[in-house]
């Protein structure tokens, strides 16, 4: 006995009489290549040409001996095909009495069950949509019934049979606090295919338009609660599937629709009422399990016609006037009115929230809510835009002087409209518009001199979470390290030439910060062969005005989104983690990325003479492993650091063995010159100025103590005296068994001092 929906769709007729190539390519194969597996037994053809035709097959289902549900050996199954292709085909179990099971489709009452057998998209699938899959398709969809395999309970519409195509989107807070009072709007009044939720705001209620939904959110209880396997088709039967999960629908409407017309509210009878259900999902054994469905249903018929049906409301007579009126005696609830009142199942859609981009990115951090962002350039709004949509940030900050000029949009985020506007204003604008959440602000200043908005900007960065440093400018990296705020920061930038990006992270408790991480960087820079030309690479400058001063690079936009994209997901990554970080990514011509990982261990800081020194660790390990080769002798070489003249700071980042002509022995060691003028330039060069000649190393042999020598204290004079022409004291680090001792020589007062 096959269902009765076969009885009312189209007219039989022979299988040799498909006309479909897809419906005539599978009537073939079974009796060609899978004898045994499947008969055909029927066909039928729709007197439309829009629905097209059924094959009617008997499938080998596989099932085991004692199956998970009540499956036969054998299944009578429809395959439904369009005569165009323009859907997939819909698999439908014939049977009547077909179990409930996980991965069914949902179809409209008096429908046969539909087995989801594939879940692509038809278009990806359809170039290679074969019959031996589709009945392959079929069979695994049994064993896996049989065995208890299907584990997805959702249940999606079957596209053949549901084409409303309406798209719900609906806030996160839709289900808070019980049933809920929501209003619809469409983006596109023309055609409205996707309705945003929301909760209206004061007197919209008595305000609505024609043509506009009244959402009603109910969550229904898990509760004996048991799958809806049916799409109810019309307001009747979506009363009567509720009626047996708990939900007196009518109740429900009535006492809405006698709040929205009582006196005082002009309510408009010609909205429509929407429904939006959470459903508990009901697992295989018929529990709830902990997944809901939000499944919504939108009206046809009108919130005054909705009304006469219940018996709440009576149509006026008059031609002209209100045309609904509240009974004084409630009528009988007319059946046969809400049966014809039709009924459209819309996908909904969870707004896209922080909780959503997180689980979109694949995200499990406990991301940062407050952000102030210092630069809104190209780079800025790159990083500022993926990290939004990945979940970052609740508040934003944008701290920029600069407004767009038509230059930027060669890479930047905003647009032609935005010309002409503070970056900061419009990028802030333009975030508030990636989530629902996420609000941002601006304040249009410069960090080093914000005049009139330095409260601001000391306030934003007092209430932060993370910094992000954009400005791509050393200085501003430098004042930002140095603020007296508990936020972590982190600098990204673009290299000079625009093929290489850099990423920096500050430790969690901030031992390690932005001046650590620059220092460490500058040291690879000198250090680390793939990095040799990394700050030393030219590019065509593009002049954008006539000021010497007013040019830009020359990148590609494809290179600066590659390059972005690859530091937004290392700061995304590295917010989750309490270490610091340092990353440097090289774009090739050819596409391929070479991934630098800086490490930075511990830093010493020592203050001598109102100057703050630092040596990393790492360092000092290089220096003794050198004076440990050198032993008996003595040996020695040129330090290398990062001097800040403004706040008194010296962070040495490398040391150079001794020079070939150097002279040593186990009481002596005089420095050589040999190709180290050379040497130096090129290192100064290689950072785009930003290392320098620091000072000399020299070791002392087993035994001694570290403390400066009579002829160490004449070299610490003269580097005093050399060194202070640039305005630099004279940095000398004497290695010895007990470690390193670090010295300063400075011309105040003409004394030295050391520590």
């Amino acid at each position: 006995m096959l269902h009765d929906w076969l009885k009312i769709w189209g007219e039989a007729i022979e299988p040799e009489d498909l006309s479909g190539s897809m419906a005539i390519r599978f009537r073939d194969f079974p009796a060609n290549e899978a004898e045994g597996f499947a008969t055909i037994t029927g066909a039928r053809r729709s007197g439309s040409n829009a629905e097209g035709e059924l094959l009617i097959i008997q499938v080998r289902t596989n099932r085991p001996q004692r199956p998970a549900y009540p499956l036969r050996r054998e299944e009578p199954v429809g395959i439904l095909f369009t005569t165009d292709g323009s859907f997939a085909p819909s698999v439908l179990a014939l049977r009547p009495d077909f179990p409930d099971t996980p991965h069914q489709n949902w179809v409209p009452e008096g429908i046969p069950s539909s087995l989801c057998v594939d879940d692509r998209p038809w278009q990806e699938a359809r170039p290679l949509y074969t019959p031996a899959e589709l009945l392959h398709r079929i069979i695994k969809w049994f064993e896996r019934a049989g065995r208890g395999g299907l584990h997805d309970l959702s249940q999606p519409p079957d596209p053949f049979f549901m084409r409303e195509g309406y798209h719900l989107i609906i806030p996160r807070n839709a289900f808070d606090g019980g049933t809920k009072e929501l209003i619809a709007f469409t983006h596109d009044p023309q055609n409205p295919v996707v309705v945003t939720l929301r909760e209206p705001r004061p007197h919209e209620l008595q305000q609505l338009q024609t043509g506009t939904f009244m959402v009603i959110a109910l969550a229904l209880e898990p509760r004996a609660m048991s799958r809806m396997r049916r799409a109810p088709g019309n307001l009747h039967s979506l009363m009567q599937e509720l009626t047996a999960r708990g939900v007196d629908l009518a109740e429900v409407l009535k006492a809405r629709i006698s709040a929205w017309s009582t006196a005082g509210n002009h309510t408009n009878f010609e909205t429509r009422i929407g429904l939006l259900l959470r459903m508990p999902i009901i697992g295989a054994d018929g529990n709830p399990t902990s997944e809901s469905d939000d499944v919504a249903f939108l009206t046809v018929a009108t919130l005054g016609e909705i009304g006469v049906a219940l018996g709440l409301l009576g149509r006026s007579p008059e031609g002209h006037g209100a045309r609904y009126a509240r009974l004084f005696a409630p009528a009988e609830l007319d059946e046969q009115a809400l049966a014809g009142m039709i009924v459209l199942v819309t996908a909904g859609h969870l707004e896209f929230d922080q909780r959503r981009a997180l689980d979109l990115a694949g995200s499990f951090i406990d991301a940062p809510r407050r952000i102030v962002q210092i630069g809104a350039g190209a780079i800025g709004s790159m990083v500022a835009d993926t990290l939004a949509r990945q979940g970052f940030g609740l508040h934003w900050t944008f701290i920029d002087p600069d407004y767009l000029l038509p230059h930027n949009l060669a890479r930047h985020e905003l647009t032609i409209t935005d010309i002409g506007m503070p970056k900061a204003q419009s990028l802030a604008r333009r975030l508030t518009q990636l989530r629902t959440d996420l609000r941002a602000d601006a304040i249009i200043a410069n960090v080093l001199k914000p005049g009139d908005r330095a409260d601001d900007v000391a306030t934003v960065l007092q209430a932060a979470d993370l910094v992000i440093d954009a400005a791509a400018s050393v200085p501003v990296a430098r004042w930002l390290s140095d603020q007296t705020t508990s936020a972590r920061r982190t600098s990204v930038f673009f290299n000079p030439a625009g093929t290489a990006v850099v990423m920096l992270m500050e430790g969690q408790d901030r031992a390690i910060d932005l001046r650590h991480l620059e220092a460490s960087y500058y040291g690879d820079v000198l250090n680390v062969p793939e990095l040799d030309d990394h700050l030393s690479q030219s590019v065509d400058a593009v002049p954008y005005a006539g000021a010497c001063r007013a040019v830009t690079n020359r990148i590609p936009a494809a290179r600066a989104q590659i390059l972005a994209g690859l530091a937004s997901a290392a700061v995304m990554e590295a917010v989750g983690k309490p270490e610091s970080d340092l990353q440097v990514w090289s774009l090739s011509k050819e596409g391929s990325v070479a991934v630098h990982q800086g490490h930075v261990g511990d830093v010493r800081t020592q203050p001598i003479l109102g100057w703050t020194i630092t040596l990393p660790s790492s360092l000092e390990a290089k220096i003794l492993k050198m004076r440990t080769a050198g032993l008996p002798a003595e040996t020695g070489g040129v330090l290398f650091g990062v001097v800040d003249l403004v706040v008194s700071r010296i962070d040495i980042i490398d040391a150079w063995p001794a020079p070939p002509d150097s002279a040593a022995s186990g009481t002596e060691f005089k420095r050589g010159t040999k190709g180290l003028r050379q040497g130096v330039e090129a290192a100064i060069a290689q950072t785009l100025d930003q290392v320098r000649y620091v000072g000399e190393w020299h070791s002392h042999p087993r035994r001694a103590r570290t403390d400066p020598s009579g002829k160490d204290l004449l070299q610490l004079g003269w580097l005093a005296a050399t060194l202070s022409m640039d305005g630099c004291p004279g940095v000398m680090l004497i290695a010895g068994d007990a470690g390193i001792r670090i010295c300063l020589g400075a011309t105040v007062d003409d004394e030295g001092d050391s520590t």
